[in-house]
């Protein structure tokens, strides 16, 4: 009760204008027993001046003499004002030299769980004279020993050897009579610069800080605004540490005595650190939920403990080597054998099973294993044997499976060459690979002509025949399994030998994880992926659908393979399965599991498979080709999208700059050990050196690259790389490769490439440049997921201040280079118009030149999947590989098949309702359609009506954003959304046509409303106000017969930051349709609402009221008095029923 009494009463406004800034409330709480909550601004008063205030109080209680006035605080500012500032900035001056970003915790934090309101917790440091003594043997005092632990955590959080965080002082260090008695605001915030590194002792770098503050003691009063201008930031740092070491001596009067005094304040940093040095020292943290989470804050104040801990228990230990953090582990489940092992026992136990279908084409277990066996003979001949490399340069067929079959069998390593590779890179692999064989089909006869190195032999598939009885070779674990060229940072491609050891073992845990009766195998073996999907369905002895070449990159051919078998597993990157969610819902019935990676899984992506499989787990996993494929994996439940748990037989760690351990909830970077390492990269030992780095127990771990954090559930999230590389379209990019290529040109002085969502956007100075010949100089060198899909020549690459370059500037410029369309050419005949209308639509531009080059309006390889299988619902056949090679709608019409049933055509207008003609001319032109009412519309739309249901159907969403959102954007996107969706601008209201009146939905033409924007980013209480804001918008009441009914309401924070409010009534959507309509709006908003970015609604409600229509409700009604039989009395929680009938809330299936 006092609590909240307290609390609401800090919540009241002090009206600054009218003094006093004071209030005082008390509470009787037994006969002689009273708490007193006195209420202050901390414009009049600071921590220091609360004692004085109540000691003061107890004085004039007990009637006692003041024995003489108070300080005044007037005599403090008159004092101030005489100080000389200029020594105050040359003292800052000095210390702030050289600090070129914020240290800023924030940015730290690797949780995605976010809220409103503040979290606390405090621990226990242990006593008063351990910590003095610690601070005595380093020769300093308390507080600097305690600023140099914050500083050191702080420093292993963000990785920096140089750090700022802001601290309290009193104000009172000063040569002013009675300072020290003084009631007012003397306090003031300082920053404090820690510089520190891993090898040095606690001791030593507070004895750097001591001697540092003692140059600014006489210097405290400078504001903080200042220190920010000279440091030439508009921000040093995010948290704040308060250190308390008043005492606690007892306030008592003569007659009143008070006994334990508990502040409440709101802190105005992220994460705010309050020691209070006492008998025992306690720590209490507190976190501002919109920037610092729950979970990361308890890490921080655990990290700060255990760093003292040990300080106090071993003042000799360096920083680095204090654990904040621990590493993830999981044992192996069984030992993993052989690859070959696994293979020959899956063969045994089903040897006429079917274990590939390949077209029309079943393959047995036997079939495989007797075509194996002719492929290892004829290696053996070519002089094949345990360790060698056979380079196999194939498409995708049984061949194929039974060819790597035997190279694995015979001890060998498998070097995937794709034959759509160009020349100038198979010619590379296979120079450095220095393949014994390369076994080739007459397709990849083709790819290797004139690249086969000295001393290779070249086998024809077409000349392997016989085979007969075969044994395996044993191989070490260790032994090479595979060679896989990735991306390479140095301008060429980097290769990764993978061995037998953790091959079997990748694709026996996957066995007992991930069980499937028939799995699709669509992946290119050129990737670990590849390999790892087709091995687990050949070993687990069930059926494997192998696509071919074209159907391995269509999306729609590949939805037809999993229809027509069943596929309940399959392996994709995030954006293909997104692909395939939205433009092939019906074929995905059979999908009981998904398998994610390759590139971050986002939750629109969830989202979208979710509706489109409800009964499938969503799996999301992590990994690549120099760990064997996946090393975290997990289904993903709720909101957060993670990377999952450990697997077995591997550890994984996520380290500072130092190889130490980070706290749960940091951001670090991720490395990994255990049973799935690589041997490393071949021919190339420098490298291996650097990515392979030895554990602190002597093994050896890979160094990925990319940054994570460990949440609370012992699940890793993704947060970024530490490098350039970046992930398009589930491929690893090196932008270094490419640019290193751009710049062999002659013409080429300067390159640089981004990536653009799923695209790659290239760069290139010179004065002679021609992009359409660098483009085929491209396209001759690199293989097509390394060929950017635009080239823009520049004059100069765009830097920052410190001379690295600005990606956010060659971001805007590839945005901005798109050409609105390349030609002015119309279509020439309906097919040729049916192309530019789906191409400008997944383009997202109003529309597109016959002649246009799909790519160079910003196409890639997900959008040619939307655009050929969008194609084939109009009633044209094309496939993905059409795209690549014809690339415009004037070329795509020559390759375009027509199909025998192309999509329905457009349904009619008022339809659904029997209008007459007069009473259709009566609704006039701003009038799009007249829709009948669903019956639970009717029922919602009669509660509506009735009085007191106002606010009832209103769902409102919140959004809380770490940044300003772009006001003019939400415009677009609401106005795209309600253009896109006729259901988003209906009215509900009543037509008379003679002597009928008919309920139903009026769709307005055109809307266009505006959003409403409130700026509370200067407020004093803007918890307060952005909650009264959403409760007056969550209960005002919308006119269901004027649309639209929904509305967006944004709110400016402070500190940079936003509130959206999406609110709407029930009326227009149900819980299921809300995910897909503010997954669409956020979509819009970040194309800045051009309307290709999603599928169309098209005539869909039309349709859906039809076929409401067309079923009746006799046949309903008859079921439902059936179950109902017998029923005499309501069943009420309440036990009886209403007088009245009263609107009931029906409540939203989405849990809002």
């Amino acid at each position: 009760m006092v609590n909240r009494l307290a609390e609401r009463d800090r919540r009241r406004q002090l009206d600054l204008a009218q003094p006093p800034l004071t209030r005082y409330t008390l509470v009787r709480r037994g006969a002689d027993r009273y708490t007193m909550i006195q209420t202050v601004h901390h414009i009049v008063a600071d921590g220091w001046s609360v004692p004085l205030v109540l000691r003061d109080l107890l004085t004039a209680y007990d009637g006692v003499d003041f024995g003489g006035p108070a300080p005044q605080f007037s005599a403090f500012t008159g004092w101030l004002s005489d100080r000389d500032d200029a020594a105050d900035r040359s003292a800052w001056q000095s210390v702030l030299a050289g600090i070129e970003e914020p240290t800023t915790i924030a940015a730290a934090d690797g949780t995605d769980v976010r809220g409103d309101g503040f979290g606390t917790r405090q621990l226990e440091l242990g006593p008063r004279t351990e910590l003095s003594a610690a601070a005595a043997r380093a020769s300093v005092t308390v507080g600097t020993l305690l600023h140099s632990a914050w500083g050191i955590v702080l420093g292993r959080l963000t990785a920096r050897p140089d750090v700022v965080f802001g601290t309290v002082v009193s104000g009172r260090h000063g040569d002013l009579p009675g300072i020290e008695e003084m009631v007012g605001l003397l306090v003031n915030t300082v920053p404090v610069r820690v510089r520190w590194s891993p090898s040095d002792t606690a001791a030593q770098v507070a004895g750097r800080l001591a001697e540092r503050e003692s140059t600014v003691l006489d210097h405290h009063h400078l504001p903080l605004t200042e220190a920010h201008q000279i440091s030439g930031l508009p921000a040093l740092f995010d948290t704040l540490v308060v250190i308390e070491n008043l005492g606690s001596a007892a306030l008592s009067g003569a007659e009143l005595s008070f006994g334990a005094v508990t502040v409440v304040e709101a802190p105005h940093y992220p994460l705010t650190l309050m020691i209070a040095v006492h008998d025992t020292v306690t720590l209490t943290v507190t976190n501002d939920r919109a920037h610092v989470s729950d979970a990361f804050a308890d890490s921080v104040a655990a990290a700060v403990r255990d760093l003292l801990a040990t300080v106090v228990a071993d003042p000799g230990v360096p920083c680095g080597a204090v654990p904040l953090g621990s590493p993830l582990s999981r044992p192996a489940t069984a030992p993993a054998g052989t690859v070959t092992a696994l293979l020959a026992d899956a063969i045994s136990r089903n040897p006429d099973r079917t274990a590939l279908v390949c077209g029309d084409r079943r393959v047995s277990y036997t079939e495989i294993d007797h075509r194996a066996a002719a492929f290892a003979h004829r290696l053996t001949e070519a002089g094949v044997g345990r360790g060698d490399v056979v380079a196999l340069s194939m498409v995708r067929d049984a061949d194929l499976v039974a060819a790597l079959w035997a190279v694995i069998g015979l001890g060998a390593a498998y070097l995937p060459v794709d034959p759509t590779y160009p020349q100038a890179r198979v010619s590379f692999m296979l120079g450095h690979a220095r393949p014994r064989a390369v076994l080739v089909d007459q397709i990849g006869a083709a790819a290797v002509a004139g690249a086969i190195p000295e001393g290779c032999t070249v086998i024809g598939s077409d000349t392997v025949d016989g085979g007969g009885p075969w044994r395996p070779v044993p191989v070490g674990p260790l032994d090479a399994v595979s060679v896989l060229y990735t991306s390479g940072s140095t301008g060429e491609p980097k290769a990764v030998v993978g061995s037998h050891g953790a091959l079997a073992h990748r694709v026996r845990w996957a066995l007992a994880d991930w069980p499937a009766q028939v799995r699709l195998a669509k992946s290119s073996l050129s990737f670990i992926d590849g390999t790892t999907e087709l091995l687990a369905g050949l070993a687990a002895g069930t059926c494997t659908i192998l696509a071919d070449d074209t159907a391995a990159r269509d999306g729609r051919l590949m939805a037809e393979l999993i229809a027509a078998h069943d596929v309940a597993q399959l392996v994709a990157v995030p954006s293909l399965a997104h692909a395939l969610a939205g433009e092939h819902r019906g074929e995905l019935a059979s999908v009981r599991r998904w398998i994610l990676s390759g590139e971050p899984l986002e939750s629109g992506h969830i989202a979208a498979l979710r509706a489109a499989c409800p009964a499938a787990a969503i799996v999301n996993s992590y990994g690549s080709s120099e760990v064997t494929g996946d090393v975290l994996a997990g289904e993903q439940h709720g909101e957060a999208v993670t990377l999952g748990h450990v697997v077995p037989g591997t550890t994984v760690r996520i380290l500072d700059h130092t190889l130490s351990d980070v706290p749960a909830g940091a951001i670090g970077e991720i490395y990994v050990s255990g049973e799935q390492l690589a041997r490393g990269y071949l021919h190339r030992p420098a490298q291996t050196a650097t990515r392979f780095v030895a554990t602190p127990g002597g093994g050896r771990m890979y160094r990925t690259g990319d940054l994570g954090a460990l949440r609370p559930d012992g699940t890793v999230m993704f947060a970024g790389r530490v490098d350039e590389q970046i992930k398009v379209n589930g491929y690893r990019v090196e932008p270094g490769e490419i640019e290193s290529v751009l710049l062999s040109h002659n013409d080429v002085v300067g390159a640089a490439v981004i990536a653009t969502g799923s695209a790659l956007a290239a760069f290139a100075v010179g004065d002679a440049v021609d992009t359409a010949e660098l483009r085929a100089w491209l396209d001759s060198r690199l293989p097509r997921h390394l060929a950017p899909g635009t080239i823009t020549r520049i004059d100069r690459i765009p830097l920052l201040p410190n001379g690295k370059r600005d990606a956010a500037a060659l971001r805007s410029l590839a945005h901005g280079q798109l050409p609105e369309s390349v030609g002015t050419v119309g279509p020439a005949d309906p097919v040729q118009h049916a192309i530019v209308e789906v191409m400008a639509d997944v383009l997202g531009r109003a529309a597109v030149s016959a002649d246009a080059d799909f790519f160079a309006l910003g196409g890639d390889s997900i959008g040619a999947i939307r655009l050929t299988s969008r194609l084939a619902r109009r009633g044209y056949l094309l496939t993905t590989e059409d795209v690549f090679r014809h690339r415009s709608a004037m070329h795509l019409a020559s390759a375009a098949t027509p199909t025998a049933d192309p999509a329905p055509a457009p349904v009619e207008r008022f339809v659904t309702v029997a209008l007459s003609a007069d009473a259709i001319e009566r609704l006039g032109p701003d009038v799009e359609d007249v829709w009948a009412m669903s019956p639970l519309q009717q029922g919602l739309y009669y509660q509506s009506t009735l009085d007191g249901a106002g606010s009832t159907y209103i769902v409102q969403n919140t959004f809380d954003f770490d940044r300003h959102l772009d006001a003019n954007r939400c415009r677009h996107a609401l106005h795209a959304l309600l253009a896109r969706h006729p259901q988003l601008r209906v009215g509900f209201g009543t037509i008379e046509d003679g002597e009928r009146t008919t309920a139903v939905q009026v769709v307005a033409a055109g809307l266009h409303p505006d959003i409403a924007v409130v700026d509370l980013s200067t407020s004093v209480d803007p918890a307060g106000e952005s909650g009264s804001i959403a409760d007056s918008d969550r209960t005002t009441a919308f006119d269901v017969a004027v649309p639209p009914l929904l509305r967006i309401t944004l709110m400016r924070l402070p500190d940079g930051r936003d509130r959206m409010l999406f609110t709407y009534h029930f009326l227009l959507f149900d819980g299921w349709s809300r995910e897909l309509v503010l997954r669409e709006f956020f979509a819009l908003y970040a194309s800045d609402g051009q309307r290709g970015m999603i599928e169309p609604h098209g005539d869909v409600v039309v349709r859906f009221l039809q076929w409401r229509a067309a079923l009746g409700d006799t046949d309903a009604t008859q079921a439902w008095r059936e179950l109902l039989a017998g029923v005499e009395e309501p069943t009420l929680a309440t036990g009886a029923a209403p007088e009245h009938p009263t609107p009931v809330p029906v409540p939203n299936p989405a849990g809002s």
